[in-house]
């Protein structure tokens, strides 16, 4: 025991346990992890130089060991965890078992070590973000975690509830309903009030008017269209009676509903819908299948700021037109296919300082009191819409001779008017309108009916923004069939192939402007002119270099239903 025993440089010592056969030493160095597999017995490993294994003093030579050639050693202490660091002069005595593998620690302590071994730069350990967090930072970071997740769980929820609701307002009612039935969410959206501020019934039968009026009061409901609604036939009348029958008494108790759009029904339909419904603002009856209607139970509708009634027939005679000048609160008055327009109506506008919008039908014996009384009183008044004023007791030209002198007025629509000579003179002096659609009425003296609407509106390249002409497909037909006859006699009567010929359907006729035309004679007769719409258009955009031209192509049957797109319908 008193024997000191020195281990030399770059030399190890492993002592037989037991009876096993001596395993030659791995050819590894000390930083590194033997190999486990071929290794079926553990070791005692001594390291060092010089060292006393007595505990004696240790020896005074200085020299760096090694394993298998290496200059690397590695402090193993069996059971410790301690990161020391151990001097070269100690004796590193540890145990590696069969299936040893380095941890974490003792990995971070080797790695500690080359680098404080070598002269370059600092490295930071790989596995460093690996380390476990203490238990309170680890607390932190779930409840940091939980609560984002919360939060992005509510946002992601809130965004796809409104991109639903967005998407919702595309749907039809039939469609709406359908989707209440997928699932609650689905159900929530599609029973959501926004959604039920304006109910159209188009392509729809309601077969339950009570549910469906119980619905309408749940959402506020404040706009009901039925237009193009499926109604009963003909055939079935008392179906059909019972049908509107239930509508009227339902329809009353929906007290949130102020804007009412009725589909094909009789006069006394409209009628009874007014006196069920007196707190509606719009009334708007369009096809109304009666020779007649009473207007007297309109009177009670005090808050009515919107009435437009037309019928499917023309000649609609009105009774009881002084019954609406209790309605003062009137902005849009449509009275369009009225055959009886007189100086009763003159009355009832007189009283109407706030409309903004009106429109006329069946000017053929429009009052004058209209033009000289009418007109100054209505100082809102922007949009008229005068239809079929024909024959020689329509005051056209005075008509616009008024108009040129509101300046409120800046959008006129004239459909299926007389153009008579001066018109052009008369149109000139509205320099407010702003917007002009015109439809003449083409029966006879077509070419000067068309000179004269372009000198006209030529007149207004200065103020005009808007201009509409509109040509019916009859003049179209006719002005072909003149083209046909001037071709065949022009070649000797015989009838040039259809391939020669202009665009069907795309000419007018149209006099020659004074200053085109040069005649040496002044008496000579002016000259009509076959222009193509295309040229036609071309001729308009350089007469109105700032306004926006269209001509349009209608059968005069579609004439009534024309009007400028954006305005109010």
């Amino acid at each position: 025991p008193n024997t000191q025993k020195t281990v030399e440089q770059n030399q190890t010592f492993t002592p037989e346990i037991d009876s096993t056969p001596e395993v030659p030493t791995p050819t590894t160095s000390a930083s590194q992890t033997p190999n486990t597999q071929k290794l079926n017995t553990p070791k005692i490993v001594f390291r060092g130089s010089k060292i006393n294994l007595s505990g004696g003093q240790k020896s005074t030579s200085q020299s760096k060991t090694s394993v298998s050639g290496q200059g690397q050693k590695v402090s193993i202490c069996k059971g410790s965890k301690r990161s020391r660091k151990v001097s070269e002069d100690e004796l590193e005595i540890g145990m590696l078992p069969p299936m040893w593998q380095p941890k974490e620690k003792s990995s971070s302590s080797r790695d500690k070590d080359s680098v404080t071994k070598s002269a370059g730069t600092k490295r930071v350990p790989e596995n460093l973000e690996l380390l476990p967090l203490p238990p309170s930072k680890k607390l932190q970071t779930s409840e940091k975690y939980s609560n984002r997740l919360i939060e992005n769980h509510l946002q992601d929820t809130s965004i796809l509830y409104n991109a639903l609701l967005t998407a919702f307002q595309y749907l039809t009612v039939k469609e709406l309903l359908r989707a209440a039935v997928v699932s609650r969410l689905f159900r929530d959206l599609a029973l959501h009030s926004s959604l039920w501020q304006t109910v159209r019934l188009k392509n729809c039968r309601v077969r339950d008017w009570a549910g469906a009026a119980q619905t309408l009061s749940r959402a506020a409901t404040r706009h009901l269209d039925l237009k193009k609604s499926i109604i009963p036939d003909k055939s079935d009348s008392a179906q059909k009676a019972d049908i509107w029958g239930d509508f009227i008494n339902c329809i009353s108790k929906v007290k949130t509903l102020v804007k009412l759009d009725l589909c094909k029904c009789t006069s006394q339909i409209v009628q009874q819908v007014a006196v069920a419904c007196p707190q509606l603002e719009s009334l708007i009856a369009i096809a109304i299948r009666s020779s007649e209607l009473n207007l007297s139970s309109l009177g009670g509708c005090r808050n009515m700021t919107e009435l437009k009634l037309k019928s499917v027939n023309p000649g609609f005679e009105l009774t009881n037109i002084t019954a609406l000048k209790d309605l003062t609160n009137l902005k849009h008055l449509a009275l369009t296919s009225i055959k009886n327009l007189n100086s009763d109506i003159v009355v009832v506008l007189n009283n109407m300082e706030a409309m903004e919008t009106l429109e006329l039908g069946e000017c053929m014996k429009l009052p004058e009191s209209f033009i000289s009384e009418s007109l100054s009183k209505m100082t809102k008044l922007r949009r008229l819409r005068l239809e079929k004023g024909q024959g020689s007791e329509c005051p056209t030209l005075n008509l616009l001779e008024k108009i040129g002198q509101c300046p409120s007025i800046t959008q006129l629509e004239l459909i299926n008017f007389d153009v008579k000579n001066g018109f052009e003179v008369a149109l000139a002096n509205c320099s407010n309108i702003k917007t002009f659609l015109i439809i003449p009425t083409y029966i006879t003296q077509s070419a000067t009916t068309n000179h004269l609407i372009v000198e006209g509106v030529s007149k207004l390249s200065k103020t005009l923004t808007y201009f509409v002409w509109g040509l019916t497909l009859e003049l179209l037909r006719v002005t072909d069939l003149f083209i046909d006859q001037w071709e065949v006699s022009k070649g000797k009567g015989q009838q040039l192939p259809q391939n020669s010929k202009k665009n069907s359907n795309d000419c007018i006729p149209i006099i020659k402007p004074d200053k085109q035309d040069i005649p040496k004679n002044k008496s000579a007769p002016l000259q009509v002119d076959v222009l193509q719409l295309s040229k036609l258009h071309k001729v308009l955009m350089t007469l109105l270099p700032k306004t926006q031209v269209k001509i349009l192509k209608v059968p005069f049957s579609a004439t009534w239903r024309q009007t400028i797109p954006g305005t109010n319908q």
